[in-house]
């Protein structure tokens, strides 16, 4: 029987040693969240700046974060007295974002971007080390470098502003000069559900001398009719020739973009010779684009028409800017033609979105 009493106690003594170390050895088969150092910026613009005036505050990290995302950041801002304020900020993608400040006492202020430890919940991809950061990674926390703001009592001057032209002036309008916005409009399509056309604000219309008109506004007679024995016939009397502006319009839809009139030759009433338009029947195809200030022809093609303008601003965290579009709409198919303001509307092509609708782009050399 004794022979047995030693194997079953080393036995039992190893039982307890593997429960024991069950409880107490922690657990490594878990990974580790991937930890990133975060460095966060700040910057203020004006720097000095008036009491009470605008100041524009730029914080963020320099990590950009994924597309629709955001990090969240703190401003904390110490007072000339002492006080501090906390500004609670959410950056766009990029990893920046502007906060507006007005500042209430004269003296230095401190400014620093505070970030606090963020746990992402996608995978990003860090462009500087081409690495990818998969979800439950950690942003550590992180304090930019202090920034002095210096507030005076004086207040300090603004991007000076540029009065409307006092003489003649032509286009394209340099976009550093901000107040010319209110006579750079746009005509971009009619305004009733006829050919008449209603334009508001007329008595608006800038008062610089200008070229009224660079080009004969319309093809036909005009004028006086004559009587009394002349050429005209006496049943004419003193009667002029109809102007055909007065409800009809010039032309169909005529489109004004950047100072050039775009315009179709003929109405879409008319019918043309499917001999030379074979399939064709309705709306000949014919536009013009027009200079407004020297009456230049500077394009023509017979080969589509125009039904409307459209200018499209397009705002991204990366990119900002308008696209000016001439648009073609048949019904089935809508085209739209876009046309710098100095090209010459020679090249053309085509993107189909559907089966039935077509994209065709214009571009100006």
């Amino acid at each position: 029987m004794r022979k047995n009493v030693k194997p079953l106690t080393v036995m039992a003594f190893l039982l307890a040693v593997l429960t024991i170390s069950a409880f107490a050895m922690p657990e490594v088969s878990a990974q580790q969240p991937i930890r990133k150092k975060t460095f966060p910026y700040i910057n203020a613009i004006p720097n000095p700046v008036g009491v009470g005036q605008e100041v524009l505050i730029h914080t963020g990290e320099l990590t950009p974060h994924a597309h629709g995302y955001g990090w969240d950041v703190e401003v904390i801002i110490t007072k000339p007295d002492g006080t501090k304020e906390t500004i609670h900020a959410k950056t766009d993608s990029t990893g920046g974002t502007g906060v507006v400040y007005k500042p209430d006492q004269k003296g230095i202020y401190k400014l620093q971007t505070h970030f606090p430890e963020q746990t992402i919940t996608i995978p990003l991809f860090l462009w500087e080390a081409a690495t990818l950061l998969p979800p439950g990674s950690i942003m550590e926390e992180g304090y930019s470098d202090v920034l002095e703001l210096v507030v005076q009592e004086e207040p300090v001057p603004i991007y000076p502003g540029h009065p409307l032209p006092s003489e003649y002036w032509v286009r394209p309008i340099d976009s550093q000069l901000r107040e010319w916005n209110v006579i750079g409009g746009n005509w971009l399509y009619r305004t009733g559900p006829y050919r008449n056309v209603f334009a508001p604000n007329n008595d608006y219309a800038p008062e610089a001398p200008h070229i009224l008109w660079a080009k004969t506004l319309r093809g036909d007679i005009g004028a006086l009719v004559g009587g009394g024995g002349g050429v005209g016939g006496g049943e004419y009397d003193a009667h002029g020739y109809k102007t055909g502006d007065a409800y009809e319009g010039e032309w169909l839809n005529p489109i004004i973009i950047s100072g050039v009139l775009y315009y179709n030759k003929y109405w879409s009433a008319l019918t043309y010779d499917t001999e030379i338009y074979p399939g064709a029947y309705s709306t000949p195809p014919g536009v013009v684009a027009v200079d407004l200030h020297t009456g230049e022809v500077l394009w023509e093609r017979d080969d589509i028409r125009v039904s409307f303008g459209q200018i499209y601003e397009y705002d991204s965290p990366n990119q900002h800017g308008a696209i000016a579009y001439l648009v073609e709409d048949t019904g089935m198919v809508y085209g739209s033609f876009t046309e710098p303001p100095q090209g010459d509307g020679s090249s053309l092509s085509k993107m189909c979105l559907q089966a039935a609708t077509c994209i065709s782009v214009l571009m100006g050399k």
